[in-house]
């Protein structure tokens, strides 16, 4: 069996470093074809970094509009009979799985296998998926057939004349089309569905994430697509690098060899003290500040949130103040977290983890105090971001990922390390740039 996985890029050339990365991440998994239909002015640099694909040109786009219209024109390059079957992928997706399942099940002639956007059989109306002329028997059609709208930013078909004439109708629909639309998705929305020529068992939930948080883990994922046209072409190179190079630990003790020796720490939430023990032995701290509240009883597990266990804070407290009074490098604060945290100097520490109060609004103001202590290039670290089933036998539902999530994108950070104990640690190496 011969594939072609293919791509377009035009109009703006800051897609050609996202095209790299995509392509890149294709190889790891991927010996078949590659080939790219770029615009003119951008070959000779698409023939040079993506070396080992087959570029083909196109007349320069005059808007992205254009450019995205490029991807029905395959066949001006390919004979019908080349391949046998073709999977279309947009710049701004990583591929981090074989694709090998994809290729499998794509074996029906005349049918796009795509992935539904969305389930909401209203969005039929929106002009992201339609050109909004759509009859009353149109929509009675698509939920009689539970046909949803799809994202055109990946699909797949087998190669045969049929496709190459479904593809041609669409151009020629596209040329004499003088209404409002968004990109091709509009009109190949239209073209397929109201033929009920999609298939959508393929790209699924389960294998294929839109629009991918920041530091989360996809089991089953085989493709990552950022999609989101609010976010600049070199935002979105920055975060699929960061996914890339995103670096799992089995738990966050092997985490900590991220982080410098003989720094200044701060930990917040302390319960027993294990982990504080832990980075004295294994960061050996120049000054280590350990912040709680340090009252009442609190009920907590382990680092993989097993074994509950109701402990007397306040009597962590007191053993804790006098174990610093034989070690100077050790500091005991007790009260609000972001409040002592406000009382350092800008820049101070080396690698602040956070596991106090998880709730939503806690962990944001524990994260936005600590982005201004943290010295630039130093770790925000922190506790409970998501939940390992394999080692957890339990399940919380806490604020603390969509705390780190918002941070991330509001402060241009990225979650670049994890460890994978019950409750799952997270790591941000700081960028103040």
């Amino acid at each position: 069996m011969k594939t072609l996985v293919y791509y377009t890029i035009g109009f703006s050339r800051g897609y050609i470093d996202m095209l790299e990365i995509s392509i890149q991440s294709l190889r790891k998994v991927y010996t078949g074809d590659i080939g790219v239909i770029c615009d003119e002015s951008m070959i000779h640099e698409c023939q040079q970094r993506m070396s080992d694909s087959i570029v083909w040109s196109v007349p320069d786009s005059t808007s992205g509009t254009i450019a995205s219209m490029n991807k029905l024109r395959i066949y001006d390059f390919i004979q019908v009979n080349d391949y046998d079957k073709v999977l279309y992928l947009d710049t701004d997706i990583l591929v981090v799985n074989s694709i090998d399942s994809y290729f499998e099940k794509i074996n029906q002639e005349g049918m796009l296998y795509v992935y539904t956007e969305t389930t909401n059989q209203e969005n039929h109306k929106h002009l992201f998926w339609s050109l909004q002329n759509y009859t009353e028997e149109d929509y009675a059609f698509f939920r009689r057939e539970n046909i949803s709208p799809f994202n055109a930013g990946t699909f797949g078909f087998v190669s045969t004349g049929e496709m190459k004439h479904n593809f041609e109708s669409i151009g020629e629909m596209i040329a004499t089309y003088t209404g409002s639309y968004f990109y091709e998705q509009s009109f190949m929305n239209v073209y397929f569905n109201k033929r009920n020529k999609t298939l959508r068992h393929v790209f699924t939930p389960n294998n294929y994430i839109f629009s991918p948080q920041t530091g989360k883990l996809f089991k089953d994922a085989i493709l990552l697509h950022f999609a989101d046209a609010s976010v600049s072409a070199y935002r979105k190179c920055e975060r699929m690098k960061n996914y890339l190079n995103l670096r799992v630990f089995s738990s966050r003790n092997d985490m900590l060899s991220v982080v410098p020796k003989y720094g200044v720490y701060a930990e917040i939430g302390v319960f027993k003290a294990e982990f504080s023990d832990i980075l004295c032995n294994e960061l050996q701290p120049r000054e280590l500040v350990l912040i709680d509240l340090f009252s009442g009883i609190t009920n907590s597990g382990d680092k993989d949130g097993n074994n509950m266990e109701l402990v007397n804070i306040g009597d962590v407290y007191k053993r804790l103040v006098n174990v610093s009074q034989r070690f100077p490098s050790l500091q005991v604060r007790k009260g609000d977290s972001s409040s002592i945290l406000a009382t350092f100097p800008n820049n101070t520490f080396d690698m602040i983890y956070i596991d106090g109060d998880h709730s939503y609004e806690g962990v944001k103001k524990d994260l936005r105090m600590s982005y201004l202590k943290i010295k630039p290039g130093g770790w925000i670290m922190g506790h409970d971001f998501g939940i390992n089933s394999e080692k957890t036998k339990n399940h919380y539902d806490f604020g603390v990922e969509k705390a780190v999530t918002e941070f991330c994108g509001n402060f241009a950070q990225c979650v670049t390390v994890l460890g994978m104990d019950g409750c799952i640690s997270f790591g941000i190496q700081v960028n103040k740039d």
